[in-house]
């Protein structure tokens, strides 16, 4: 059962006092309800997906179909989940079990450890570096942001770089680019271009981290060209 390995893995930290077992174990489920809930739709979702299969349903449905779901979740795929976790989260149970509990979905990105997972840690790492926290130890604010967004890890584009559809293992091979020198380029441009502080550069690490990995060329730049037009463009009809 895969419930009974996450709740086994990850034991509720609530203790019940005495004689109040059902209201711990209620407290357990609710903590794990949008977990127990993504499983059930996972296996419905792929048994409508198993049915139709067989069907005449027309080929570009059942591709859709098939690319949402991969085969059936297992005790290893969960498990290679939990390695990832364990690694990247060292020390750090209620986080591993908090990221699993609020964004369930990273159930199902087993398939993608190496090329999606891996590649936003290292991303988000090197975004915030040695930051601190609200606690103020140096290097706190990585898990401090997980913690506050888990959807983080599931960024779609991440190790995806560059100026358009130009694949990470592609930048590999050029030397051309990488996930860290995109966000250095952001990084530079509002702080030199733009003349953001450095304060108000930590606050958007803090609060909007996945800017950083746009393209410059094609996201960045253009956007905030568009935006000082219209600021121009204010002023110019408020001086007449």
């Amino acid at each position: 059962e895969l419930m009974h390995l996450l709740e086994e893995t990850y034991p509720s930290s609530h203790t019940a006092p005495s004689g109040a077992n059902n209201k711990g174990n209620k407290h357990k489920r609710q903590q794990w309800a949008r977990t127990r809930n993504y499983l059930y739709q996972y296996r419905a979702n792929l048994s409508r997906s198993t049915t139709s299969s067989s069907s005449t349903e027309p080929t570009t449905k059942k591709r859709k179909r098939t690319t949402r779901n991969r085969g059936p979740l297992t005790i290893t795929h969960l498990q290679q989940i939990i390695s990832f976790l364990e690694t990247t989260f060292p020390n750090h149970p209620e986080l591993q079990a908090h990221i699993l509990q609020s964004t369930p979905r990273i159930l199902s990105k087993h398939h993608s450890i190496e090329s999606r997972l891996l590649p936003t840690v290292e991303f988000l790492k090197e975004l915030y570096g040695d930051m601190a926290g609200s606690d103020g130890k140096e290097g706190s604010m990585f898990f401090e942001a997980i913690k506050r967004n888990s959807n983080l890890l599931l960024v779609q584009g991440v190790g995806y770089v560059g100026d358009g559809a130009t694949t990470r293992s592609e930048e590999n091979k050029s030397g051309d680019h990488s996930t860290s020198s995109a966000a250095v380029k952001v990084e530079e441009y509002l702080e030199n271009v733009v003349g953001i502080s450095s304060q108000g550069m930590a606050k958007l690490k803090k609060n909007q981290p996945t800017l950083f990995q746009l393209s410059l060329g094609n996201k960045v730049q253009p956007a905030v060209e568009y935006l000082l037009s219209l600021l121009l463009g204010c002023n110019s009809s408020i001086d007449s």
